[in-house]
């Protein structure tokens, strides 16, 4: 995360780099693209609002640039590049293609612009308030186009478009012209023009004319919509496209248009072109076309007149439909077809001549032309086409040719042809014909007359050689009186329809075994012939009927209205019954079924009047609808047991019935069969064997007082029992496990409901207005209860929601008005889109108590909202996540136990539960098993006096306790982790203390606790909080600080033993804070841990810290001491340094302004003395030092002395100081070398040091050419000391001293010519550095290394000092062979060794070449 992090923040530095300012040639400012050579014309500097004169009067851009020996194409104008210039006139080359946001926006001198056919591009409010601009002309090559392009341009009048056509279309709210609408009068198509974009003129109310032009293909829906002055439109597009409702470019102006002029080259006219133009007078047609397209000019309702000229070959459908005032049609004799609809309702259209050329005339072609009094019909035609002329009311004559093979249904309906005979020369010749069918599917509809032979025929016997009568053969003969047939006759459709005078029809049949097989009843039925009937067997009348058992099935209206059968008896044979099979049989009075019934259909035994009972056998399983409908002398029923369908009405109209057994053991199909008598049963019986309760089976069953459900019932249907307002109290057996919607809906006088343990699921409205049911226990069993379940249960006082409920519907206890109490126990998620979608939402401000229980899992979205006198709450502990707003205007609610152990976190503020009435909360009581406080929880309680965090809690969550009253903290050892702000704005916090097992603190939680003065820290290991880290990044030093948990006003910080990690910026900017006291169990410190501490006075480090982190005491210039305990192994403070120095790189990491750099130190780490403030002035740094890291004398801004005894300067970095105006003293010899150095050489003070030049560890040595001065420091208990000098492993000399500084004795090497020294004094000099002593007789420009030996009396060692020198040379310095521009030289270390390279050679440090 932290990687991502920086990575996001350089990348953001890198971008924000890449937007360099321009470059200005020749007056104009461009953004260059090296990698393509192009070039952006642009405005100057970094904000396009700085610079608005900088181009005025007239501008012409080259079409390419020369810049640093390239060139470059200027292919682009810029974002805002003229943004506000006083332009008058610009000249844009042909290179340019595109032209960016407001780019001449408020260029309001700029009168005209001739824009390139190069330009494809032209972004948005390109010239916004360009006002003195007249005219634009928008070049042709353009296929992106932003919007409001002239937003303000109030002087623009005049517009050009050449577009061929643009790469995507235009909506209404992002047109190019959409501001200046309604000033433009002008506005001209180029010839070019293929495509014309949607809502591009729209609004443009000045136009009166409008011009198409030939190559256009597409014309953009609503192109021309809000063109309210548009009246004359001339269209050139030879093949253009279609309209539609979708595709309209002339939405909502059609009916102001009044002239319409097609061009000669239009080829073909698009479907819907002019369509309801309804104030087009005329219209030509041009010799060109050959195709009227479909609604071309339908709803021309002001049309009078059209010629189709002979180029024409097809009429479209319909193409002059609705064309109300079109009086005349001349159709040319090239037209072949026309189409369906042509002429509809052209009801002005008195005549029309058809030619030759036509072969088909279209359905309803003419229809509902009134006015139509003659149509010539050529030999041409073949079809007519259905109701081709329906409704041509003033068509008295008609001529249909000998070529017409077909005639459409309904051709010549609702004309004024009166009357039609049929003729035949027999019955027999009658039956065969098909002459009726044939005007029938004319739609000529008028009374038929039948001759047969001569005469009129009324009453018809057909013969039983006929086995077949034919479609519409009777059709319409309202003469017939009377009808026999065979019942075996096959009978086509409508073959007696309309046969109106028919009073008497007699069924024959040889046998009733064929009387059974045939249709004849059924299908004079089908035609409407419905008087009664008499039977004939073999040529006699029959009353009694038995039904042999080779029947296996009566059909559909066999024995309808036969009012004379006094008995029936079917045989077993029978499994069928069918629809009205004995309907109207209204003199039978016994009926018995067979044992293999299975079906009875559909009004079967309908109006049976006389029936005074029967007995369905159980082999019925299904009963028609009304099968027994009108059986109004039955009196009783039992439903069998197998029966799984019973239709609608069944029994309706049995007045006398009032007592039903049902034993229906699963009926799935039920629809009211008591429909019309339910309020006359008083004794329903449920069986045994009973398992289903049918939808509606006992619905308004009023006077049922009782009901007994057995135990084989497991589901009640919907409004099973609904206003059986009789019924006191009903017992549902364990066995059911569900009941329907509206199940007791309206049971008013319901106080009793007993329901079983195995309900699962109850409906909507299942209890509703159960007014007198005063407490109900819901079973464990219950998962779903339905919307408004107990609506208008005034009595129910109180209700418990059981633990497995998955589902309450809205309204559910809606007009419960005594309803006070809910314990709520449900363990199931709900989810409430709204508070009016909850469960108790009308009785919010009813309820007193709310409980939950302890299987709680969920609270939903609302559940409270609005109980207003609820003053208390507790949340149990299995909660783990509670909903928006659910406590919500609870304005009485004060006091919350919250038992919750690890409820989810709230998303924001907003969503926690007492957000809204976080200021009322006074008390909040944490249970002892609570393990995490969600975020946002105690947000904003500014009113609790005190608060204690559970024993048990590990996390503490976002804003969990922001902007509460909380006065002093204890975060227990459990906690380990806190949340971002989840402390933030507690004003009142005056102590913390942070327990042991914190590991994480987010961002900001403690931000703006400005009172906290106090922290004990004793988390072990913190590893994160807020963003604080310091590092490096592909080399290079990278810090971000944020900033302590904590505000930095805090004066007392504590650790606990047992912290063993103290967290990066933990006490980082803590200026009040003196001393800090680091405990013996901390291994490793933070990078900026104490940084900024500005009063920290001392640091002690101790043994067991192996790790400090960069900038962990930076920034504390207030410090004095510091200290390193002598047992830690990895850090030490060694001479009593005042530092800390890693033992391994002998690597300096931190200092004060009392450090004494030791010796021995080969590395200034980065930061080690950073920010040491103004009394920080001068610095010794050893010989030993070679590098120096980054910012290590940062912030060091008094730093004005530094003494560097390095003879080769120490490799440092661009940060290292902060101060170039110090004095830097170096040694004599070594200031070249420092001067040329790439850091050292920003230093503009040098000083010489002319002797104690070189120093390690208190020893200072300045060599000449032969001799070297030595200057060692005095030690306490010192007896003698013994100096030894060697050249490689030689001994060159030894010198003895004792403790007063007198020499005792002095030995050169054999063969060597050391001298005592030139004085005769045997004592080394005392001087304020430690005694001081020249050795003469050493050779020239010769290393040589030294060892300085401390002996007590008793001659041990008690201490020891090394060291190097080299002489000088004899010779000038071969350093000056060394370029003079050493400067930019670079340095390597090779074998050790620090050298020079330059210009592929390489030199040492005394300028040698090697």
């Amino acid at each position: 995360m932290r990687k991502h992090f920086i990575f996001l923040i350089l990348l953001l530095i890198s971008c924000e780099l890449s937007y360099a300012s321009g470059t200005k040639i020749n007056g104009i400012w461009y953004n260059l693209d090296s990698s393509k050579k192009t070039a952006s014309v642009t405005y100057r500097g970094d904000y396009y609002r700085n610079y608005p004169d900088e181009y005025h009067g007239n501008v012409i851009i080259p079409s390419s640039i020369v810049y640093d020996g390239k060139t470059y194409t200027v292919t682009s104008i810029g974002d805002y590049a003229f943004y506000l210039s006083p332009l008058t006139s610009i000249t844009i080359p042909n290179s340019v293609t595109s032209i960016g946001l407001e780019a001449f926006a408020g260029c309001a001198s700029l009168t005209s612009i001739d824009l390139p056919k190069s330009i494809t591009e032209i972004n948005t409010y390109v010239f916004n308030s360009c006002t003195s601009l007249t005219s634009i002309c928008i070049p042709e090559n353009v296929t992106v186009i932003g919007s409001d392009l002239f937003l303000n341009c109030s002087s623009l009048t005049s517009i050009t478009w050449n577009v061929k056509g643009l790469a995507h279309d235009i909506e209404e709210g992002y047109r190019p012209f959409r501001s200046i609408g309604k000033q433009i009068t002008s506005f001209t198509f180029g010839e070019n023009v293929e495509r014309i974009p949607s809502c591009l003129c729209f609004g443009m109310s000045q136009l009166t004319s409008i011009t198409i032009p030939k190559n256009v293909t597409i014309v953009g829906h609503r192109a021309f919509e809000g063109c309210s002055d548009l009246t004359s439109i001339v269209w050139n597009a030879q093949r253009g496209s279609d309209c539609s409702s979708s595709i309209d470019p002339f939405k909502n102006i059609r009916n102001q248009i009044t002239l319409f002029t097609f061009g000669e080259e239009v080829d073909i006219i698009p479907i819907g072109l002019c369509a309801n133009m309804t104030n087009l007078t005329s219209i030509t047609i041009p010799n060109r076309a050959s195709t009227i397209r479909k609604d071309a000019f339908s709803g021309c309702s002001s049309l009078t007149s059209v010629t189709i000229g002979n180029s024409v070959t097809g009429i479209g459908d319909a193409a002059f439909e609705y064309c109300s005032s079109l009086a005349s049609v001349t159709i040319g004799n090239s037209v072949t077809g026309i189409g369906d609809w042509a002429f509809f309702s052209c009801s002005s259209l008195t005549s029309v001549t058809i030619p030759n050329s036509v072969t088909s005339i279209g359905g309803s072609a003419f229809s509902g032309c009134s006015s139509l009094a003659s149509v010539t019909i050529p030999n041409s035609v073949t079809s007519i086409g259905e109701s081709a002329f329906y409704r041509c009311s003033s068509l008295t004559s008609i001529t249909i040719p000998n070529s017409v093979m077909s005639i459409g249904y309904g051709a010549f309906s609702n004309t004024s042809i009166a009357s039609i005979t049929l003729t035949a020369p027999s019955i027999e010749n009658f039956c065969q014909g098909n002459g009726n069918l044939l005007l029938y599917n004319q739609g000529v509809n008028c009374e038929r007359k039948i001759q047969i032979n001569g005469a009129e025929k009324t009453n018809i016997i057909i013969p039983e050689s006929i086995s077949s009568l034919g479609e519409k053969a009777f059709y319409n003969c309202a003469t017939i009186g009377s009808i026999t047939i065979p019942n075996t006759l096959s009978i086509g459709t409508d073959a007696f329809t309309g046969c109106s005078s028919v009073t008497s029809i007699t069924l024959t049949a040889p046998s009733i075994e064929e009387f059974c097989q045939g249709q004849g009843n059924k299908l004079l039925c089908d035609q409407g012939l419905y008087c009664d009937r008499k039977i004939q067997i073999n040529g006699s009348d029959v009353k009694d009927i038995i039904i042999p058992n080779d029947v296996l099935s009566i059909g559909d209206y066999t024995f309808y209205r036969c009012a004379s059968l006094n008995s029936i008896t079917i045989g077993n044979g029978v499994n069928d019954i069918g629809f009205i099979a004995f309907y109207g049989c209204s003199l039978l009075k016994s009926l018995t079924l067979g044992n293999n019934v299975t079906t009875i259909g559909e009004s079967a035994f309908g109006d049976c009047s006389s029936l005074p009972s029967i007995i369905l056998p159980q082999s019925v399983t299904t009963i028609g609808r009304s099968a027994f409908s009108g059986c109004s002398s039955l009196t009783s029923i039992t439903i069998p047991t197998n029966v799984t369908s019973i239709d609608a009405s069944a029994f309706s109209r049995c007045s006398s019935l009032t007592s039903v057994t049902w034993n229906a053991k699963k009926c799935s199909n039920y629809a009211t069969p008591f429909y019309g008598i339910r309020s006359q049963i008083t004794s329903f019986v449920l069986g045994d064997s009973v398992t289903y309760i049918p939808d509606l089976l006992c619905d308004e069953m009023v006077n049922l007082s009782s009901i007994t459900i057995p135990n084989s019932v497991t589901t009640i249907g919907n409004t099973a029992f609904c206003t059986c307002t009789s019924l006191t109290s009903i017992n549902i057996p364990n066995s059911v496990t569900s009941i329907g919607n509206l199940a007791f809906n309206d049971c008013s006088s319901l106080t009793s409901v007993m329901l079983g343990n195995g309900v699962i699921s109850m409906g909507n409205k299942v209890f509703n207005n159960c007014t007198s049911l005063t407490s109900i226990t819901l079973p464990n069993s219950l998962t779903h209860i339905g919307n408004d379940a107990f609506y208008n249960c005034g009595s129910l006082e109180s209700i418990n929601i059981p633990n497995n409920v998955m589902t309450i519907g809205a309204g559910a206890f809606d007009g419960c008005i005594s309803l006070t109490s809910i314990e709520w126990n449900t363990k199931n998620d709900i989810y409430y889109y709204s508070e009016a979608n909850t469960p108790f939402y009308s009785l919010n401000k009813q309820i007193t108590s709310f409980t939950f229980g302890d299987s709680v899992k969920y609270i939903p979205n609302y559940l409270c909202n609005g109980m207003e006198n609820i003053t208390s709450i507790t949340i149990p502990k299995n909660v783990v996540s509670i909903g928006n707003n659910v406590f919500t205007n609870c304005s009485s609610l004060k006091s919350i136990i919250w038992n919750a152990n690890n409820c989810t976190d709230f998303y924001v503020a907003e969503n926690a539960p007492f957000y809204d009435i976080r200021s009322q909360i006074t008390s909040f009581t944490f249970g002892k098993d609570v393990e995490h406080i969600p975020a946002y929880l105690c947000y904003g309680m500014k009113n609790i006096p005190s608060l204690a965090l559970p024993s048990n809690v590990k996390k503490i969550g976002t804003s969990a306790f922001e902007d509460s009253n909380i006065k002093s903290l204890i975060i227990p050892n459990t906690v380990t982790n806190v949340g971002k702000n989840a402390f933030r704005n507690c004003s009142s916090i005056e102590s913390v203390i942070i327990g042991k097992s914190v590991a994480s603190i987010g961002e900001n939680a403690f931000a703006n606790c400005n009172s906290i003065n106090s922290v004990t820290w004793n988390a072990k290991h913190c590893s994160s909080f807020g963003i604080c880290y310091i590092g490096y990044i592909d080399g290079e030093l990278f810090q971000i600080f944020d900033s302590s948990p904590f505000t930095t006003n805090v004066s007392t910080f504590s650790f606990g033993n047992e912290v063993e990690y103290i967290p990066s910026c933990l006490c980082l900017g803590m200026k009040n804070l003196t001393s800090i006291t680091i405990p013996n169990s901390v291994t490793s410190i933070g990078s900026g841990a104490f940084y900024g501490c500005t009063a920290l006075t001392s640091v002690n480090i101790p043994q067991k810290v192996n790790s400090i982190d960069m900038m962990a005491f930076a920034g504390c210039p207030s410090r004095t001491s510091i200290t390193v305990a002598n047992e830690n192994s990895t850090y030490d403070s060694r001479n009593n340094c005042n530092a800390i120095i890693e033992k391994t790189t002998n690597t300096l990491i931190a200092g004060c302004k009392n450090t004494t750099i030791p010796n021995d130190v080969l590395h200034i780490g980065d930061y080690a003395f950073y920010g040491g403030g103004s009394s920080f002035t001068s610095m010794t740094i050893p010989a030993s030092v070679e590098t120096i890291g980054e910012f290590a004398f940062g912030e060091c801004p008094r730093l004005y002395d530094i003494y560097c005894y390095a003879v080769v300067p120490p490799i440092a970095k661009q940060s290292s100081f902060s101060n170039y105006n110090a004095f830097v003293h170096v040694p004599c010899e070594s200031q070249r070398y420092y001067v040329l150095d790439g850091i050292w050489n920003k230093f503009k003070n040098y000083e010489c040091i002319t002797s104690d030049n070189v120093t390690t560890d208190g020893v200072y040595t300045t060599p000449s050419t032969n001799d070297v001065t030595i200057i060692w420091p005095i030690e306490t208990g010192a007896d003698s000391y013994v100096i030894v000098i060697m050249k490689e492993t030689e001994v060159v000399c030894t010198l003895t001293f004792n403790a007063e500084g007198q020499l005792l004795n002095i030995a050169f090497a054999p063969a060597r010519n050391g001298s005592r020294p030139a004085q005769h004094t045997q004592y080394a000099e005392q001087t304020t550095d430690g005694y001081r002593f020249t050795v003469t007789g050493l050779e020239a420009a010769t290393h040589y290394t030294y060892d300085i030996t401390v002996k007590d009396i008793a001659n041990n060692t008690i201490k020891t000092h090394s060291g190097e020198f080299t002489t000088q040379s004899n010779t000038p310095t071969p350093v000056d062979n060394i370029p003079s521009s050493t400067i930019n030289c670079q340095k390597i270390f090779r074998d050790g060794q620090l050298l020079i390279l330059r210009d592929g050679k390489t030199y040492n440090m005394k300028g040698q070449e090697l």
